[in-house]
């Protein structure tokens, strides 16, 4: 279902939602699945996160301002504010939805990859109190340093664009510097501590745009400061997984659900041996 609402700064915002047949949307647990890019988007279409609906869970997927298929000003609108306003949008989002009787406020979960990821990291440290637990997939803990390492490997482009010619135009102007002190200070990297509620963290070691290094440092330092979190790192995987691996994809939608229905007190669900092995 597409959905529209007003951002707190007049802003109107759009997304979708998928919601569980048979069940009260009023009392059903609610995830939100962040987009990745973070120039992307969610289409409403069929999407492998249906296998959430037919668990029992709403599903809101938050075309965010700085998503591409809404005109070039909702997408340069998230411009130095990647860590602030475009999260702000999400958990607005929520907000809306909870004021229109669709989820249970005290079983509110979050997910997403790359950017989703940096996502979770971040509606966990800036709304603490607010989801009861996030699974953060390949997510930078601080967006401007990964770019700005992705840049120097020279392995990203916008068609043909240099990427710094890109991250100036969309990002952030790389010569403001108040405009990157804003986004460092409100990145996961810097509001860490905040986090209450449990975490998954998931990465890849192979992966050439995330460096696995930052993922496990963030993962350690969670863990020594008491805070609830787990960490698997798939050894074969890259950023994303290959279409050739297709245990890995399984274990990865198995690993979501269970963390999930262990902290909604959901049925749990059974690992094929192929997933226990992966693991």
């Amino acid at each position: 279902i597409p959905v529209s609402y007003t951002a707190s700064d007049g802003m109107l915002i759009h997304g979708y939602v998928m919601l569980p047949k048979g069940i009260d949307v009023a009392k059903a647990p609610l995830l939100v699945q962040v987009h990745g890019g973070p120039f992307n988007r969610a289409y409403g279409g069929n999407t492998p996160w249906q296998y959430m609906v037919n668990k029992g869970y709403i599903v809101f997927q938050p075309n965010f301002r700085a998503s591409k298929g809404y005109g070039m000003k909702y997408m340069t609108a998230g411009k130095a504010e990647f860590s602030g306003r475009v999260q702000q949008d999400i958990k607005e989002g929520v907000d809306y939805l909870l004021s229109q009787g669709v989820g249970n406020k005290e079983q509110l979960g979050v997910f997403g990859h790359s950017f989703g990821g940096f996502s979770v990291l971040s509606l966990m440290s800036n709304y603490p109190d607010m989801f009861q637990a996030g699974f953060a997939s390949a997510g930078p803990t601080d967006l401007l340093s990964t770019l700005f390492k992705l840049n120097q490997k020279d392995i990203n482009s916008y068609d043909g664009i240099p990427l710094i010619e890109a991250l100036s135009y969309l990002l952030v102007d790389i010569d403001n510097e108040a405009q990157i002190s804003s986004m460092k200070n409100n990145s996961p990297e810097s509001k860490w501590k905040n986090i209450k509620k449990p975490l998954y963290i998931w990465a890849g070691e192979r992966d050439q745009r995330v460096p696995v290094v930052d993922v496990r440092d963030h993962a350690i330092k969670l863990k020594e400061a008491g805070k609830q979190v787990e960490l698997l790192i798939d050894k074969h995987a890259g950023h994303n997984f290959h279409s050739s691996e297709l245990i890995g994809r399984q274990a990865f939608m198995y690993l979501t659900e269970d963390f999930f229905a262990k902290h909604f007190e959901k049925r749990r669900p059974i690992a094929t041996k192929e997933t226990e092995n992966y693991i």
